[in-house]
C-alpha cells in the first residue's frame, strides 16, 4: 500500500503518516472498506457538544431528596420537570357541637377553608348543670324586680309600681298590694288591743292620728 500524504488545514505542510487521537469526551471508530478507511469522529457528551436527553426526573410529588445525577446528555432548552398536583380545599368539616370529644390530628391533605367553622355545643339546660351558684347563674331581669313564675307557670319578672308593696297571693295570683300602716277608730269597740310588736318587727312604722290606734 502506498504512502497516505496528510496536510493539516491545507497547508504545505505535511507528513507521510497520521496519527489520530480521541480527547476527551471524544469517540473514534473506524471502517476498512478495500483500500479505503473511514474515520467516524462523535463527540461522546460533556461539554463541546452530547447527546440530548430523551427522559426527564419527575418532580410531582413533595419531599423528594436532592440528586447531583450521572449522565452526561445535556437538558433539552423547554424540558419540564413537573409540579406537585394542587391542593384542594375540604369540603367538609368534623362537627365539634358535643362536650367531651377527643383531639385529633386527622389524616387528610386537604387544606381548611378561611370561613370554615367546627360549631360550638347547644346551650345546656338548668336540669344539665350542677353547683350554679345564683350570682353567677347568668340569669338577667329588670332591676329591683322579683323572678317569679307566672300563671302559665313560665318564669317571668315582676316590679312593684310604687314604694311601700309587697308582693300577695290575692284570688290565686300574685300581686302587688300596698300596706296599711293605720288602724281605723270604731265606736262601738270599747277595748280593742292590738300586740303591734310582730308588725313592729317587719319594719312598719305607724304614725298616730286623730281616729287611729
Amino acid at each position: 500500500m502506498g504512502r497516505i500524504r496528510v496536510t493539516r488545514n491545507s497547508t504545505t505542510n505535511y507528513a507521510t503518516t497520521a496519527d489520530i487521537v480521541a480527547g476527551s469526551n471524544v469517540t473514534i471508530t473506524e471502517a476498512v472498506t478495500g483500500d479505503v478507511m473511514t474515520l467516524t469522529i462523535a463527540a461522546s457528551g460533556g461539554g463541546g457538544g452530547g447527546t440530548p436527553a430523551s427522559t426527564v426526573v419527575s418532580e410531582t410529588s413533595y419531599g423528594q431528596s436532592p440528586v447531583v445525577g450521572t449522565s452526561t446528555n445535556y437538558a433539552r432548552e423547554d424540558h419540564s420537570h413537573g409540579t406537585p398536583a394542587a391542593l384542594t380545599p375540604s369540603s367538609t368539616v368534623v362537627a365539634e357541637t358535643t362536650y367531651g370529644q377527643s383531639s385529633t390530628a386527622g389524616t387528610s391533605t386537604n387544606y381548611a377553608r378561611e370561613d370554615h367553622s367546627h360549631g360550638t355545643p347547644a346551650v345546656p339546660a338548668h336540669s344539665a348543670l350542677s353547683s350554679l351558684a345564683w350570682t353567677s347563674s347568668g340569669h338577667t331581669g329588670t332591676a329591683q324586680s322579683v323572678a317569679v313564675f307566672n300563671g302559665g307557670g313560665a318564669a317571668a319578672v315582676s316590679t312593684p309600681s310604687a314604694d311601700g308593696q309587697v308582693l300577695s297571693r290575692q284570688g290565686g295570683a300574685l300581686v302587688w298590694i300596698t300596706l296599711s300602716t293605720g288602724f281605723a277608730f270604731f265606736p262601738e269597740l270599747t277595748d280593742v288591743r292590738v300586740n303591734v310588736e310582730p308588725i313592729v318587727s317587719l319594719g312598719l312604722t305607724f304614725t298616730p292620728s286623730a281616729g287611729t290606734l
